[in-house]
């Protein structure tokens, strides 16, 4: 374990399914690293802060050093968060 891993904790999330989140926010490094795609990959941690003020500067560094450790974990938790939202698109439209 790297020294920033000590701001990366596992939860359950609401399927169950255990994921990697910033320790005691509950923000999940797979949405940081989400972000940081979007942004272009050319992000500095300050321009994430500013979309998630709450965390630190360390705090989003020890999530993509994460994300970059752990990258197959990461695309599945963005792969689950994909498909939940694809199944509620489909059921909320059949009504």
């Amino acid at each position: 374990m790297t020294r920033k891993q000590k701001f990366i904790e596992h939860v359950a999330g609401a399927a169950g399914n255990i994921r990697p989140v910033v320790k005691g926010t509950r923000t999940r490094v797979s949405a940081i690293a989400q972000l940081h795609e979007q942004l272009q990959h050319e992000t500095p941690a300050e321009r994430i802060q500013y979309a998630l003020p709450h965390l630190s500067i360390e705090e989003i560094e020890a999530a993509l050093e994460y994300w970059r450790m752990h990258p197959e974990e990461i695309a599945e938790d963005i792969a689950r968060d994909e498909a939940a939202f694809a199944a509620f698109i489909e059921m909320t439209s059949q009504h």
